[in-house]
């Protein structure tokens, strides 16, 4: 009888309390497609790279990460897979003001930094709007508007035609030809930066055939 009795508790314990944590918890790995999907994702390489920004030579949490980290080019992580060759950012920036220089050596900050949606942080990743939003900010002390509609709609300085652009100015596209969907900066040479989407990170792309396609109008702040 007490055997029963015993087996009918633990039958029980387990019914309320075991196997509902067994099932959330199985049901987060469903949700990620698989634990091994997620594992298998995970790039080590990364990992160790951002590791060494946020934990300082002597092990502590570097306070200062992000905004007084400097990338180091000749990495060979940064140059493999974020910057690929020298010619990613081939702007000569000789005879642009002070101000747009700024601009372009802050955005290059963010290289390889992943695509969030909504967010504006370089630690958990840009958006389009949130990345162009945070260089300016940076760079300039610039505040532009949340989101990519109201940077074009109410951004400050005056809209321009693409051949009109210059280093630093904002570019806005359209991919449904109705409404602004998408933000970058001009570097010049006929190319941008920008975050593109989910799954890309921050990177410099040319303004090819597909962006003029969907090119609305740039805007510049800065004269």
């Amino acid at each position: 009888m007490k055997k029963i009795i015993l087996n009918i508790v633990m039958a029980g314990l387990f019914m309320n309390f075991i196997y509902p944590e067994i099932q959330f918890q199985f049901d987060k790995i469903k949700l990620n497609e698989s634990l091994a999907n997620m594992l298998s994702e995970i790039n080590i390489n990364e990992l160790d790279f951002y590791s060494e920004k946020l934990i300082d030579d002597f092990g502590n949490l570097n306070e200062n990460f992000p905004e007084k980290r400097s990338y180091n080019y000749s990495n060979n992580l940064l140059k493999n897979n974020f910057l690929n060759n020298k010619e990613l950012l081939p702007v000569s920036i000789k005879n642009t003001s002070e101000a747009r220089r700024k601009i372009l050596n802050e955005s290059k900050k963010y290289l390889g930094i992943p695509y969030a949606f909504g967010s504006k942080d370089p630690v958990t990743g840009f958006d389009c709007s949130g990345f162009v939003s945070y260089v300016y900010k940076k760079s300039i002390n610039y505040v532009l508007p949340k989101g990519s509609k109201y940077q074009f709609s109410s951004g400050g300085g005056v809209l321009i035609n693409y051949e009109e652009l210059q280093p630093g100015d904002l570019m806005f596209f359209s991919h449904n030809g109705k409404s602004i969907s998408h933000v970058g900066i001009y570097v010049g040479e006929e190319k941008f930066i920008h975050a593109p989407r989910t799954g890309r990170r921050i990177s410099v792309d040319e303004v090819g055939r597909y962006w003029k396609k969907r090119f609305v109008k740039g805007r510049s702040i800065l004269k």
